[in-house]
């Protein structure tokens, strides 16, 4: 009963002739009594939390994080607003301009970069932070109540002492080891990083009020950052890391040091992408970064390591790329439309948009003589279907020459609700010489959906 095995990662290149082995709108859980100790399962679903004004945009979603409290800001078009639940929000005041926003709060204020502009919110009053000689500022992040914030096309960074809203124009700093600008900055317990074009430097609280940050030595590695908007705070076994992608369009992971975590697939897709997008959450005992580009949303499982597409219905790029997460409640939006989400498992996307779940798989064929395909056999968890009369679908269609060409695809039944001895088998299906044969599976109707393995003549 040889198995068919199946996409680890969602991987293709065009360089090196490598037909794409989809993993999409799914990722892999452990499964120890699956066939190969993991299942595939259905990437959540989005599921409409608020609607805003047609023509509006959502401009950034934001939860003041560590301080016990788990008030939502959002920025639509130029308003900011405090999130109350569904359908309601209340306006805090105007934030200006038209990019997407960046975030950082202390115990004092929770703070807002857009446009070049600082804005300081303490729960009544928001402030336009005047900068000095009217500088334009590009990021902000936060270390020990201070505010940091970087200047556009510079090296330089302010901070504002902690509670104030005013910056003295003597309180700043340069990251000076590398002439290169700032692109973005990121605290990570009692070290802020500064990453820019080129190079990441890192900085600690010096206990020095005059001058309260200090270059860590030894501590600089050539990683730039491509988009202030590709880094995302993440965390990796339950410890925080940075994760950003660099000007070579490699994906780094910072856990102590830079890591690489992109493969060649990724990279060869970055290469041609631009406005970055990112965003993290939790679920189902997993730790994900979601990065979109203009022309896909790619996927990093970082709890085992391995890459996903995952996209919209009718789409190439997920409607959640933005978003955060506040206790169990997942909140995203498309920072390109005007609805807020919240991840479920609903089985179907707003609008009762279908999830189209893709899987490719490989058989080798390494000997000179044909193999006989007598039957495909899929191994599901039958019996979880929503109807006792009509059973959902599963597609497979396969291709014998690396994917140049592909048989139309053919459909069987996952069985009624409550068949929990149901088979989908195909069977009849030719014979394959070297290299061997690839597979792909469809599924994308409103049911539970678990695939746990597909064998190759185990039953005939």
């Amino acid at each position: 009963m040889p198995l068919i095995d199946l996409a680890k990662s969602d991987f293709g290149s065009l360089i090196q002739k490598v037909p794409r082995l989809k993993l999409s709108n799914m990722y892999i859980v452990e499964n120890p009594i699956s066939l190969s100790g993991v299942s595939y399962v259905s990437r959540p679903s989005l599921s409409v939390h608020s609607s805003i004004a047609s023509g509006s945009i959502v401009r950034g979603i934001y939860c003041q994080d560590g301080q016990g409290r788990t008030d939502v800001y959002i920025v639509i078009d130029t308003s900011l607003y405090l999130l109350n639940g569904v359908n309601s929000y209340t306006r805090l005041g105007t934030i200006d301009g038209t990019d997407l926003c960046s975030f950082a709060s202390t115990i004092y204020h929770t703070a807002v970069v857009s446009s070049g502009n600082l804005y300081l919110y303490d729960g009544t009053t928001l402030t336009n932070v005047t900068i000095p000689d009217s500088l334009k500022v590009s990021d902000v992040t936060s270390l020990d109540n201070y505010f940091i914030i970087s200047i556009v096309d510079s090296n330089k960074f302010y901070w504002v002492t902690p509670g104030s809203t005013t910056i003295d124009p003597l309180n700043f700093e340069s990251a000076e080891r590398s002439p290169d600008d700032i692109v973005t900055m990121a605290s990570i317990g009692d070290e802020m990083w500064v990453v820019g074009q080129s190079t990441v430097e890192i900085f600690t609280d010096s206990g020095d009020v005059a001058s309260p940050f200090t270059r860590i030595a030894g501590r600089v590695y050539t990683t730039g950052c491509v988009d202030k908007n590709s880094l995302t705070r993440c965390n990796k076994n339950s410890l925080p890391c940075l994760i950003w992608v660099t000007p070579t369009k490699e994906v780094m992971l910072a856990q102590g040091i830079p890591s690489r975590i992109s493969n060649e697939s990724v990279e060869e897709l970055l290469k041609l992408s631009s406005n970055f997008t990112s965003w993290t959450f939790r679920t189902n005992r997993h730790d994900f970064y979601v990065l979109t580009t203009d022309h896909e949303t790619l996927v990093f499982d970082i709890t085992i390591g391995t890459w996903y597409r995952w996209s919209s219905y009718l789409k190439e790029t997920w409607d959640a790329s933005i978003g955060l997460q506040v206790n169990d409640i997942i909140y995203c939006a498309n920072n390109k439309g005007n609805v807020i989400y919240s991840l479920s498992n609903e089985r179907v996307d707003a609008s009762s948009d279908y999830i189209v779940c893709e899987l490719s798989g490989f058989i080798p064929n390494t000997t000179n003589n044909s193999v006989v395909c007598q039957a495909v056999t899929l191994f599901l968890n039958y019996g979880y279907t929503p109807d006792y009369t009509d059973g959902p679908l599963i597609e497979m269609r396969w291709s014998d020459d690396s994917g140049a060409n592909w048989i139309p695809y053919y459909q069987k039944s996952l069985g009624l609700k409550g068949e929990y001895e149901a088979t989908s088998r195909f069977r009849s299906l030719g014979s394959f010489n070297r290299p061997g044969r690839y597979f792909e599976f469809r599924f994308s109707q409103i049911s539970s959906f678990r695939l746990d393995g597909v064998t190759l003549n185990d039953s005939v």
